[in-house]
């Protein structure tokens, strides 16, 4: 066995570097020093031209709390509503101690709970039980997770806790009651006690979730039994949820969240053109059952417009944000109707109040308001973003009342604000001339300070709707014709709009493709033209076999040109033909994403600016290279890794090859915090290259000198003393066929690699065939019980196409369509035998 060292100095067993604590994952901001990307964007304005880019400032820029980073979280709610589970989750997924009332009580007196119970009595009992979950959490308020049990019922326990809010979140965990009774086995009445009790919970909290029912379990055994290892499959994606939740409460960063680059979706909304918010009222998921497949790629953001406040809705809006929070994935944004006898201001502070406890990414509020009461809401906001609202009069008479606009987006700009939203009703088409004439005097006004979304309302208000550049409120094809009042939804859908757009040209069909030694059995178009359908986006993808760059540059040089996916063998080979990569292909030293730049040269290195660039044709002055299977690896593993194997300092992971596919499971993997990583490959001289590469990376630009990657030079190695069996193995195998020989994918696991007593994740790359190493790990948590999950080749596929959509399109995929198609290409195809 060959070892490729971290350190050269530092050794520890068996002449391998000594293991050290890992640091948090690296954020890809930092590192090599790259072109700043996002700094300004254009603005669009008329239909669709372009003024100067201004810089932006304010909020947008910093991911807030309102607490320590390392304030403790505390978890409150009934028996039965997951606060165990979603404890542990959370804990993993912060790298924090996880305490219980149960543990803490008996460790302090010696005693179970009920132990105690039945020798003191009951008063004795909830005495002790007050006093001891007090001492847990006054004890424990930095750096942990705290699950508080039935204790968070008791008026002493919850008057703590009402004064602990101040120094930390506290979160109310909500579960459908019908599912708590289920699982807890309750007659009526104990039932009705135990719901009775539950809302209590929310005067001594500061937030709230709502845990729905989590369908992603898989065939394994004890399903139904929490304390086996196969439980935690059940909550994959509770687990992705709530881990998303926790790191924004605690500004830890997310998984997604992290990715940011110059054609990436979480670059900030503001410096995309043409996004849609997907007005979604309360009233309407009430009383309808939402089709949220059919939802997806509907809007950027979506929008809950709380039209409604009585009693029981405060929990119905928390459910609401969990649907679309799971269903959607995409920023949510809560407004609601203006200020009325109907809408009262002590309902519309209920509102706002409720819309910072489930932490949504923007809330809109109104500038009428007075200054005060808009401090004391920022004040509580945590990481939420607060857009100024504005509504303005009817056209003609906007200006005689310009003053007080300028009034109102002089207090945002006061209070920290940078988005600002105007509307302004339209009795006729050309009623838009007036709200632009206003916009331009606003825009040079405040240049740099604030960002406007702007546009008239109404039937009339439909063109300016559509060239308004950023979160513009779009209906669905599927909320109209049920009998909703049509003044409470938008009259333009995102497709609409986008159709529009182009029917305008201002956007403009491009062609999109494949390129590769010979992709002629490529899935790649069918997944990204069905996407194209979907949206209304007429552009076409292909898939063209190359021989040369010159053949890839004759096409890549065209007007209508709009990226192309990149394969073997030019993943590398084509990187010095490129005048910009990202930092991620440069770290990986391979590209799978090719993207146009337009316009002079001297422009093409402000990449932010480029990208609003996108879905429009002109002269290509240059190219811009990224990487997605990385991305496609990290979403994978994050999903289908269970708490219990969350990567920590002491984690190891396995991977099985040395090509391009194997470098960005590696980067990865860094990316993720994995700092031992071992690389098995038939030539060895291949892997070492690759960890060469990724340990001059760590040391010189990845700031990671605790990083491990060691080569294995034979199957027949026993697995490294000192190190944990792996918990990750990543197969990148190729899946094709050598002339006159067997799958190159014939691989299997040496035995002796496998000892994990926690299982893993396993993913395979290959896609067509059911491989060797599928049925190996399937095989082995048959046999052993371990809590090995499989993750299918085209789940990853899937997922570096979503990203690769992304960032040549700057589009929001619809995920569940270009699945459903890959799927039944496969089967068309012959695959998966």
């Amino acid at each position: 066995m060959s070892a490729v060292l971290s350190s050269r100095n530092s050794e520890g067993p068996s002449g391998q570097a000594s293991l050290r604590n890992s640091p948090a994952p690296i954020s890809p901001r930092t590192g090599h020093k790259r072109q700043r990307d996002g700094q300004s964007v254009p603005i669009a304005h008329g239909h669709g031209g372009f003024q100067t880019p201004i810089p932006l400032s304010g909020d947008n820029r910093t991911r807030k709390t309102r607490f320590a980073s390392d304030a403790s979280l505390v978890l409150v709610g009934i028996r039965g509503s997951g606060k165990r589970s979603l404890g542990f989750i959370a804990a993993a997924a912060l790298g924090r101690r996880f305490i219980t009332e149960d543990h803490y009580f008996q460790g302090l007196t010696g005693f179970s709970r009920q132990e105690y119970l039945r020798i003191h009595g009951s008063e004795e009992f909830y005495k002790q039980d007050v006093e001891a979950s007090q001492r847990m959490l006054d004890d424990n308020k930095e750096g942990c997770v705290i699950d508080c049990g039935l204790g968070s019922l008791t008026r002493g326990l919850q008057e703590h806790l009402k004064v602990y809010c101040q120094t930390n979140p506290v979160i109310y965990i909500q579960r459908d009651m019908n599912s708590v009774r289920k699982l807890l086995k309750l007659s009526d009445r104990s039932a009705q006690m135990l719901e009775n009790g539950d809302p209590s919970h929310r005067r001594c909290s500061n937030y709230e979730f709502y845990n729905i029912e989590d369908e992603s379990g898989i065939d394994v055994d004890n399903d139904d039994d929490r304390a086996s290892p196969s439980y935690s499959f059940k909550l994959r994606e509770a687990q992705a949820d709530f881990s998303h939740f926790v790191r924004v409460l605690t500004a830890a960063g997310d998984v997604a969240g992290d990715i940011v680059a110059a054609f990436s979706r979480n670059a900030p909304i503001e410096t995309k053109l043409y996004t849609h918010t997907l007005v979604m009222p309360l009233s309407f998921y009430e009383n309808h059952r939402l089709n949220f497949d059919a939802l997806q790629a509907g809007g950027d953001v979506a929008d809950l417009h709380i039209d409604k406040w009585q009693d029981g809705t405060a929990k119905l809006v928390t459910r609401m944000v969990a649907d679309v929070r799971r269903h959607l994935k995409i920023p949510i944004m809560v407004s609601t109707p203006p200020i009325t006898n109907y809408f009262p201001l002590d309902v519309y502070f209920a509102v706002l109040r409720h819309a910072l406890r489930l932490a949504v990414e923007f809330l809109v509020i109104n500038l009428a308001l007075e200054r005060g009461w808009i401090s004391g809401l920022a004040a509580q906001r945590g990481s939420t973003r607060f857009i100024g609202y504005i509504r303005c009069p009817q056209g003609p008479e906007i200006a005689s009342r310009e003053n007080e606009v300028i009034e109102k987006c002089d207090k945002a700009v006061s209070l920290g604000i940078s988005l600002v939203k105007i509307t302004c009703p339209a009795t006729a088409h050309d009623d838009s001339s007036y709200l632009q004439r206003l916009i331009h005097t606003l825009q040079a006004r405040y240049s740099g300070k604030l960002r406007f979304i702007a546009y008239n309302t109404g039937i009339h208000g439909r063109t300016s709707q559509v060239f308004n550049p950023i979160l513009t409120p779009v209906t669905h094809e599927n909320f109209r014709g049920l009998g909703l009042n049509h003044d409470l939804l938008p009259w333009i859908t995102a497709r609409e709009a986008l159709q529009a757009l182009f029917a305008s040209f201002v956007l403009e069909p491009l062609h999109f493709f494949v390129f590769g030694a010979n992709v002629s059995s490529s899935l790649s178009p069918v997944m990204h033209n069905k996407a194209y359908s979907v949206i209304g986006l007429p552009h076409h993808y292909s898939a063209v076999s190359v021989e040369s760059w010159e053949d890839i540059e004759t096409r890549a040089r065209a007007l209508d040109f709009g990226g192309a996916s990149i394969a073997q063998p030019w993943k590398v080979k084509i990187m010095d033909k490129l005048s910009f990569l990202s930092d991620h292909a440069r770290a990986i030293g391979a590209i799978n994403t090719l993207v146009p730049l337009r316009g002079e040269s001297a422009e093409t290195s402000q990449l932010g600016k480029q990208a609003a660039f996108r879905n429009r044709a002109g002269p290509v002055s240059s190219f811009y290279g990224d990487n997605s299977d990385w991305i496609s690896i990290r979403v994978t593993l994050n999903r289908n890794l269970t708490p219990r194997n969350v990567i920590h300092s002491k984690s190891s992971a396995l991977i099985i090859g040395a090509g391009g596919m194997a470098r960005a499971a590696c980067y990865a993997l860094l990316q993720m915090g994995c700092r031992n990583i071992f690389v098995y490959n038939r030539t060895t001289s291949n892997a070492v290259i690759l960890a060469d590469n990724f340990i001059r990376w760590c040391q010189n630009e990845g700031h990671i000198p605790s990083a491990r990657i060691v080569v294995l030079e034979s199957t027949d190695d026993i697995w490294p003393e000192g190190f944990a069996p792996p918990t990750i193995i990543i197969s990148c195998v190729t899946h094709e066929r050598l002339p006159g020989e067997h799958h190159v994918a014939d691989f299997t696991v040496p035995e002796q690699w496998l000892g994990s007593e926690t299982g893993g994740a396993a993913i395979e790359q290959a896609y067509y065939i059911t491989t060797p190493f599928i049925q190996q790990i399937k095989q082995l948590r048959t046999s052993t019980g371990r809590p090995w999950v499989v993750v299918d080749g085209l789940e990853v596929l899937h997922e570096q196409a979503v990203a690769q959509f992304e960032m040549m399109t700057g589009r929001i995929p619809p995920q569940q369509a270009m699945w459903s198609e890959l799927q039944s290409a496969v089967e068309r195809r012959g695959g998966k035998v």
